[in-house]
């Protein structure tokens, strides 16, 4: 399985946002981005014969408000706190399968039948990427706010 390089990634992910859930990123630096704020997450795990990782979405809320008024159709100010806690999750999860779909094949599922996507997730917390020897990550502010992407991969465990 091919690895990524950040500059790859981040154009892969904003390409792929914009067009398929019509959200304009701007990609930024880490050091523009407020971490502390980004506290919602999902993921989506893929493996291989020979590798395993997960591509992992991080945002702030308010981003999280802006996918979901994106996804539903609505005005930014239309979608309630109500509607976020509700939806927000599997908005991420929708980002974490367009983002992992990219992923995958930008690592050869097109050549390699045997690289395979698991099902997106939410999730509380960050992934703790000290289990985890590659990763590549990308960092985007849009109107709404901050969403950092990880993909994370290890060999696997034999």
């Amino acid at each position: 399985m091919k690895s990524l390089v950040d500059a790859e990634l981040g154009d892969l992910v904003e390409d792929g946002l914009s067009q398929m859930m019509f959200l304009m990123l701007m990609q930024c630096e880490e050091e523009e981005l407020d971490a502390d704020s980004l506290n919602r997450f999902a993921k989506i795990p893929f493996e291989s014969s020979t590798d395993e990782g997960a591509v992992c979405i991080s945002a702030c809320p308010n981003f999280q408000r802006e996918l979901v008024a994106s996804l539903s159709g609505a005005d930014e100010e239309e979608v309630t706190d109500a509607d976020v806690q509700r939806d927000g999750g599997s908005a991420l999860c929708e980002i974490a399968n367009v983002v992992g779909g990219q992923v995958i094949w930008a690592m050869g599922a097109e050549d390699d039948d045997d690289i395979k996507l698991g099902l997106p997730e939410s999730s509380e917390q960050a992934p703790n990427a000290a289990e985890w020897p590659q990763r590549t990550s990308c960092f985007f502010e849009s109107d709404g706010g901050s969403l950092r992407i990880d993909v994370l991969q290890r060999p696997r465990a034999s």
